[in-house]
């Protein structure tokens, strides 16, 4: 038995109405923007590009009105907005001394981030059919606990470190079903058990409130300032090793 079984979330969420599936994602991305604006903010000052910034901010801001007005049908999908939208979704992305190995906590906080903003961006502007969205957002709401427990790994970087260990599943690579599955089987080999398991345990939970209002993300001013630990330094340089043949430091298996 698991905190959070991602299968389990989309075979529940494909039997419910669409539109309420996108609304309550939506409801919960939105939690993310003081996340979103901060970061903008953090990137902006390595940036030196106080304008662009700006209208990072700005677009940022505006963001849900739009989301929500799109949800509804109450205007339509204007191409233009969508870029400015995933424009500033991609203001955080690290970019030179901000990459993820780097050293920067933040850096993968925000990374979680725009994940979850992007799902919901893209189910919304019509980029993705009502038919992917389970699994869409079964990932989400992984990658949303992710930011909620300041989880110190790339969620993306976890899952290829789960690909290329001896008990594989290759049929079990699906989308949302399998998100769960890096947690309980790869974590625990790069010493990271317990930030996983506080990953799924409130995965679990915002599920369990998941058609509920949302609550506010909080996070620790520590966040902004601290390093991320290493995790992703030594993750980076395994995958480097992997792809030559090497083996995963502390994995059984070694790599593919």
């Amino acid at each position: 038995m698991t905190a959070f079984d991602s299968g389990d979330v989309v075979d529940a969420l494909a039997a419910r109405d669409p539109a309420d599936v996108r609304g309550a994602t939506l409801g919960w991305a939105r939690t993310l923007v003081p996340v979103w604006l901060r970061g903008i903010d953090e990137y902006g000052r390595v940036r030196d590009e106080p304008d662009l910034t700006a209208r990072y901010r700005t677009w940022a801001t505006g963001a849900f009105d739009h989301l929500g007005a799109w949800h509804r049908g109450e205007r339509p999908v204007v191409r233009a907005r969508v870029t400015e939208i995933d424009r500033a979704v991609s203001a955080l992305r690290p970019g030179g001394l901000f990459q993820p190995a780097g050293g920067r906590l933040h850096a993968v906080v925000c990374g979680h981030t725009m994940s979850v903003l992007r799902t919901a961006l893209r189910m919304t502007s019509g980029s993705y059919a009502p038919r992917q969205w389970p699994n869409l957002v079964a990932g989400a709401l992984v990658d949303l606990a992710a930011v909620r427990t300041v989880f110190p790994l790339s969620t993306t970087d976890l899952f290829t470190v789960w690909t290329h260990q001896a008990g594989y599943d290759d049929d079990a690579h699906h989308a949302g079903r399998a998100r769960h599955r890096p947690f309980l089987e790869a974590a625990p080999a790069l010493g990271l058990a317990e930030p996983a398991a506080a990953v799924l345990a409130e995965a679990g939970r915002v599920w369990s409130r998941f058609w509920g209002e949302p609550d506010p993300v909080e996070l620790d001013e520590q966040v902004w300032t601290a390093p991320d630990l290493g995790w992703n330094t030594d993750l980076h340089g395994a995958l480097g090793a992997a792809l030559h043949g090497g083996s995963w430091p502390g994995l059984r298996g070694g790599g593919s």
